[in-house]
């Protein structure tokens, strides 16, 4: 056990028809090594026994809080317990998902030696049915823990990580963003994770790679539905990346953090592709192309997908034009050349003759 002064950590319970799951995930958050604890669980209407499952937590063990509510979703659920968070740090555990058992000493023995107001740290992906499991590390491409600068860079890498219940929040910088979990909507965590960090540009955060949190894999989870369902509500990301895109707007940082926002759109569009039907394709392609021209992002997003990152002065006597996924280069009106890239194909053009044209290729996963 840590020596120095223990802060109080907030951790949010969202809790809904989960009784069959729910012991394990409250066992390891009363056991935590680490006491100093306050663990507000919410039930939100559930119709089977998890509410009496809370109330015996409650009864037996004081840090345990039992909120109940009429069933609105895991988001306001969550933004009930942001309400009643008293804790320096607040974090989060799902009710069919579990804590290492010093997990949350780990964490906040790491943060006493920096002044970061975010922590993040590494998962397991416990697949129930096939009795597997896949450790995750909390930043792609960087192998040791430790305390690192918010940049571009970093936060492109930490695209795949924007799970609340695998981040610690100072909740000074929650309130300071007024940030709240958008109700009744998919990958809710996307933009309060992206804002907080963004909120934080050069600033430090720390990461550490231990895989701290067992996110368990199952037909009722989230993903369990998505990959059932193939539902539209995976087009939820869509609002989740807005939130992000107004944000960066609305502080005049959208033109100094243009490829961070394109990398974002291109990174969460290529996402979702692996699980929705075909069907739904051309309605990301049509989100895509609608996000672009809102926020002025169509010649970005072209420099960003042919690698362009600069334009010498010949160009432009070239009249260079960016429209959508389409590259064209006129002289005094004439097609010179063009290249468009849309649908998984390429087309290329010379002097307006088409000289190119690839079969559209499988969906393969984007490294950023």
């Amino acid at each position: 056990m840590i020596e120095h002064k223990q802060p109080l950590v907030s951790v949010i319970v969202p809790v809904y028809n989960v009784a069959k799951y729910l012991r394990k995930c409250m066992d390891s958050l009363c056991e935590q090594s680490y006491r100093n604890l306050q663990i507000i669980a919410v039930d939100d209407g559930s119709t089977d026994e998890s509410l009496s499952i809370l109330r015996e937590y409650e009864a037996k063990d004081s840090r345990v809080e039992v909120v109940h509510q009429e069933n609105q979703g895991a988001s306001a659920a969550r933004n009930k317990a942001l309400d009643s968070c008293r804790g320096e740090w607040v974090t989060g555990c799902d009710p069919d998902d579990w804590l290492e058992l010093n997990a949350v000493e780990r964490v906040i023995e790491a943060l006493s030696i920096t002044e970061a107001d975010i922590a993040i740290f590494g998962y397991k992906k416990v697949f129930e049915l096939q009795n597997y499991e896949e450790k995750y590390t909390a930043l792609k491409n960087i192998r040791q823990s430790g305390v690192y600068k918010i940049t571009e860079q970093l936060l492109q890498r930490l695209f795949p990580c924007c799970y609340f219940c695998t981040k610690y929040i100072r909740r000074s910088l929650i309130e300071e963003l007024s940030l709240r979990f958008e109700v009744g909507r998919w990958y809710e965590d996307v933009s309060f994770s992206l804002i907080s960090l963004l909120a934080r540009m050069g600033q430090d955060v720390l990461i550490l790679n231990d895989p701290l949190y067992n996110y368990r894999q199952h037909n009722s989870s989230i993903l369990g539905k998505i990959r059932i369902q193939k539902a539209e509500k995976v087009l939820d990301v869509y609002l989740e990346v807005e939130k992000v895109l107004m944000y960066l707007q609305e502080e005049k940082e959208l033109s100094n953090r243009q490829y961070f926002a394109v990398s974002m759109i291109q990174y969460y569009g290529a996402l979702i592709r692996k699980d929705i039907p075909d069907t739904l394709l051309p309605e990301v392609e049509t989100k895509t192309g609608k996000l672009l021209n809102q926020y002025g992002l169509d010649k970005a997003w072209l420099m960003y997908l042919y690698g362009i990152r600069s334009m010498p002065t010949i160009v432009n006597y070239l009249f260079l034009k960016i429209v959508d996924s389409k590259i064209s280069v006129k002289l005094f009106g004439l097609p010179l050349f063009t290249l468009n890239r849309r649908s998984g194909m390429i087309r290329v053009a010379l002097l307006g003759i088409p000289v190119y044209k690839s079969m559209p290729v499988p969906y393969k996963k984007l490294n950023v």
